[in-house]
């Protein structure tokens, strides 16, 4: 057992840049080109046009943060199960904060990590889908580092820096989240199920009354966040007490 949660995959190959548009973007045009090798890593010191969920643009500063790709072959996972990539990926960032932050990481759902209150990376996963399966996926990650100003139209951004940790050695940092999505992704290839519990105990305001925008009408409404379902919704205890289940494109909430 220790010996499997010891395999190598991810970080073995490292393309690293001076500048990229996007990681992202980088790692799509490998898997078009070829069969890059699984865990395969995309780090570009400065990314200039990342994006983040919702066509969201990512905002970063030459040298200051981390921003990386890494390209998976999660074929194990039917595409029905493929929120499982997600719960276990945000759970290794997460984790990798942890040794940073030991008491105040979260999960905003669906792979957003907040220190608090306040937004301090972004997770995107674009998953191929083939016969059912997940073909290859690649995992983009965005961690405010060094930042110390942000833009005033980015709701509550913070940063390692301006949480009392700053970093001078990136490439240590980015050593340590590959060993934690590693370690993640090969537990992950164990036993998927692992990973409800992990995710639900890091979930942001989870059991607590919040305010939420449903996206259809712009009505605000009070809830509960108790899960996340099999499918990757959020599951909240309305204030009427009904149980209802949600897609990140029907509601937001801070």
């Amino acid at each position: 057992m220790s010996n499997f949660h010891n395999i190598p995959i991810v970080g073995k190959v490292l393309f690293e840049f001076e500048k990229l548009p996007s990681t992202n973007t980088h790692a799509q045009h490998l898997l078009s080109t070829g069969r890059p090798e699984e865990g395969t890593v995309i780090w570009a010191h400065h990314q200039t046009e990342g994006r983040g969920q919702m066509g969201t643009r990512w905002e970063s500063a030459a040298e200051r943060n981390l921003t990386f790709s890494v390209i998976l072959y999660p074929r194990f996972l039917a595409a029905a199960e493929q929120f499982y990539l997600n719960k276990a990926l945000s759970t290794a960032i997460a984790k990798a904060l942890q040794m940073f932050f030991p008491n105040t990481i979260h999960i905003k759902w669906p792979n957003d990590i907040y220190v608090g209150r306040e937004k301090i990376a972004g997770i995107l996963i674009q998953n191929t889908l083939r016969g059912g399966q997940i073909y290859a996926s690649i995992l983009g990650v965005g961690l405010n580092v060094n930042t110390t100003h942000f833009s005033a139209h980015i709701p509550n951004p913070t940063s390692m820096y301006l949480q009392g940790k700053p970093i001078e050695d990136l490439r240590n940092l980015l050593n340590q989240c590959l060993e934690q999505i590693n370690h993640h992704y090969l537990k992950l290839m164990e036993n998927m199920t692992i990973f409800d519990r992990e995710y639900k105990l890091l979930l942001y305001k989870r059991q607590v009354k919040s305010s939420f925008i449903l996206h259809e009408t712009g009505q605000k409404v009070y809830g509960y966040i108790q899960n996340v379902d099999p499918q990757g919704q959020l599951q909240i205890i309305m204030e009427d007490g009904s149980n209802r289940h949600f897609s990140i494109k029907e509601l937001s909430y801070r």
